[in-house]
């Protein structure tokens, strides 16, 4: 059984080291790398993007075999009453590249929806409630694993790395509006798309990072600042936000801002690359008041918490 575990401390992203480790077995991971590597590393989201998403024990289960994916969730407020809460996995909210799981101690009261996906060491995973106004979640990620960079055997020197790497994948989030869950369920709205980063590692550059082909999963029916309503369908078209380039440390962890078509800064993001010659990179998001549709929404602004995996 594969068993992730990623769990929140107070360090700093660009130097995590030690505690929040996520490994399997929830063992320290240890280890150590060739040179310029590291060895297995925990990391968490800044605590803007984090919120209340404190730790996550998943298993993403085998279908082969019929062990049943399992997620324990701790730090999501009237869940169900314990520190760890049990969810249920619920495969009918799945968004594509994410499993779906979730968490009500009874009908009617706060429900949550929580998007996971593990690729090659980098775990991810985005929760959310809507529910008498008030938003409990976040978005975080961790690694597992040791981390260098992709080598190009055309190149000279002892220890080459290549640039312009790029890696594609899939991107799931969740906005701060509920959705009808059915009979005494006010859940989430869910969103999707596509992710694609580009990664300069001669340079140290995090490049044209866009999630494209993004998406409603759910209705939006939600009152506007006129007095009246906007009412959106499941599968409503975004707009594609960018990521700002970045550096990109040693240790292969990055952060920037979020950009729209615009060019202005409407959020956050931050993020890993994971394995031998980075085959993976996975990380999160926090955007707000970047959704034009729902410019005129009445209450708080309007923000997303995401999550992305992609390979190369």
């Amino acid at each position: 059984m594969k068993r992730y575990l990623l769990t929140v401390a107070a360090l700093s992203l660009v130097s995590a080291c030690g505690s929040g480790v996520f490994t399997e077995d929830g063992t320290d991971g240890g280890g150590s790398g060739e040179s310029g590597d590291t060895g297995a590393t925990g990391f968490i989201a800044p605590d803007d993007i984090a919120g209340q998403l404190d730790s996550v024990v998943y298993n993403p289960g085998d279908p082969a075999t019929g062990e049943p994916a399992t997620l324990e969730v701790t730090g999501l407020p009237f869940d169900d009453g314990d520190l760890s809460a049990e969810y249920t996995r619920d495969e009918s909210l799945d968004v594509p590249g994410f499993q779906a799981f979730t968490g009500q101690a009874r009908s009617g009261s706060r429900h949550y929806t929580v998007l996971v996906s593990e690729q090659d060491g980098i775990l991810v995973a985005t929760s959310g409630s809507g529910f008498r106004g008030t938003f409990f979640g976040g978005a975080n990620f961790a690694r597992q694993n040791t981390f260098s960079r992709p080598r190009d055997s055309d190149l000279s020197g002892p220890n080459p790395t290549v640039g312009n790497v790029e890696y594609r994948g899939a991107y799931a989030g969740v906005i701060n509006a509920a959705t009808n869950g059915g009979p005494g369920v006010s859940r989430i709205v869910r969103t999707s798309g596509d992710i694609s980063v580009t990664a300069d590692f001669t340079d140290n550059q995090v490049q044209e990072g866009t999630i494209t082909n993004r998406r409603f999963e759910d209705p939006v029916v939600i009152g506007d600042t006129s007095g009246g309503i906007i009412s959106l369908p499941a599968g409503t078209a975004l707009e594609n936000l960018n990521f700002e380039s970045t550096t990109l440390e040693s240790n292969g962890t990055f952060t920037g801002n979020v950009l729209n078509l615009d060019r202005d800064t409407v959020g956050s993001y931050a993020g890993a690359f994971a394995g031998e010659r980075a085959p993976a990179v996975g990380g999160v998001i926090r955007a707000e008041g970047h959704i034009e549709a729902l410019d005129n929404a009445e209450g708080p602004t309007i923000f997303e918490d995401g999550v992305f995996t992609a390979t190369r």
